[in-house]
């Protein structure tokens, strides 16, 4: 059974590469009539995923209701915002994440897989989105009707699949398709996924007059531990390293460090390292900037 989610949330896949098909989008028959005004009047509902391109079949007449759920952000990002229709989504992802956020309660959750680039996906697609709403009917007597299949509107839902490769089993044989899932703290302000957490400003790291670097950016851990900023000069060789603070996925993060030099700094990267001493993947990494003044 996938997953389903409820007003207020944002689901999240990220296609910055897609492997030969793009973002299909299928409207069909299925659910029910839904609205509802506190949502429709929300920005917190929508889809986002980075994609090069995109292409889509709908039925006829309904240009205006697509016309309210395509947008364009400017850091890359591309959404899809519920709007009442049924409509189903189909993309070929391969970074081997899905992310459902909730813009309200500001929590998220991670689902992580490995994408298997030698096996084929159905229909290309390694995730599915649902959402229900007025569908399309046809009836046994040739014509065609558009809205509720229903007396009574169901819940307004969305819902996210993640689909496993197609694989040819023999006499005995098995296959696993496993996931792992991971809560965080997140808003409608998402950027990304790292091994580590998840992204809602990216890491900046700015050098004063005096040389004290001051670390800044904003993001949802999957572990308990500390936050460790490392430093590489302009060859990107290790010069240092400094603890800046203790973390937990029940809390966002609001990274305002200022720390000092270790030695002609040139990058800096924030890695996560859990309880245990393992070090769980940088947070972000970034040129080191040289400010002036009151920056």
């Amino acid at each position: 059974m996938a997953p389903r989610f409820r007003s207020g949330e944002v689901l999240v896949v990220n296609c910055r590469q897609l492997s030969g098909g793009a973002a299909l989008v299928w409207w069909r028959g299925s659910y029910g009539t839904a609205t509802s005004s506190r949502l429709l009047s929300g920005a917190q509902c929508s889809w986002l995923w980075k994609a090069n391109r995109r292409r889509r079949a709908k039925p006829a007449g309904v240009d205006a209701p697509m016309t309210r759920m395509w947008r364009s952000r400017a850091n890359g990002l591309f959404a899809l915002h519920y709007v009442p229709l049924a409509a189903e989504l189909w993309l070929d992802s391969k970074d081997g994440w899905l992310a459902v956020v909730d813009g309200e309660t500001r929590y998220a959750m991670v689902e992580r897989v490995r994408y298997e680039s030698s096996r084929p996906y159905p229909g290309k697609a390694s995730v599915i989105f649902w959402t229900n709403g007025p569908e399309l009917h046809q009836h046994p007597d040739g014509t065609s009707t558009f809205g509720s299949s229903g007396e009574a509107p169901p819940e307004i839902y969305m819902e996210a699949e993640l689909n496993s490769p197609m694989v040819r089993l023999e006499s005995g044989e098995s296959y696993n398709f496993d996931t792992d899932w991971f809560p965080a703290r997140a808003d409608a302000g998402f950027q990304g996924v790292t091994d580590a957490g998840v992204i809602l400003k990216p890491l900046r790291a700015a050098q004063d007059a005096g040389g004290k670097i001051k670390l800044t950016g904003s993001f949802g851990v999957f572990f308990t531990g500390k936050l460790v900023a490392h430093f590489y000069d302009a060859h990107g060789t290790p010069i240092g390293y400094q603890v800046l603070s203790q973390v937990d996925p029940r809390n966002a993060i609001l990274l305002q460090a200022t720390v000092a030099d270790p030695g002609r700094s040139g990058r800096v990267s924030v890695h996560l390292v859990d309880e245990k001493g393992l070090d769980r993947g940088a947070l972000g990494e970034t040129v080191l900037e040289l400010v002036t003044g009151s920056e």
